[in-house]
């Protein structure tokens, strides 16, 4: 028997770093853990393009335009909910990161 599945959307956004190499931006949340800008869909979100996009803005403090879709995952969360992944690519971003999400530490680029 599947117990109730979770969407959520995650979305990974090129960043320059400081040693010149390009890697991703990240959130730690308060738990302490790092992971994609990204989330659960909302009643509000008109769907996963949608929800990515006010994910970014909560997490990174900035608007994306997505540029990809890199696929759909199925995993078992830490808590042991069945989670459907729904991710996608956004534009290359080296502005400044300012986090809206009180649930958020901080956001960063990282190799």
């Amino acid at each position: 028997m599947v117990g109730e599945i979770y969407p959520v959307v995650s979305v990974i956004i090129p960043r320059e770093l400081e040693n010149g190499k390009l890697g991703f931006i990240m959130a730690q949340e308060l738990t302490g853990l790092w992971q994609l800008l990204g989330g659960g869909l909302n009643s509000t979100d008109r769907g996963y393009l949608e929800a990515a996009k006010r994910e970014v803005l909560e997490e990174g403090g900035f608007e994306t335009t997505l540029t990809g879709f890199l696929g759909i995952y199925s995993f078992e969360s830490l808590k042991g909910n069945r989670i459907l992944s729904v991710s996608f690519v956004g534009e290359k971003y080296n502005g400044v990161l300012t986090p809206k999400d009180p649930e958020i530490l901080e956001a960063k680029g990282i190799s």
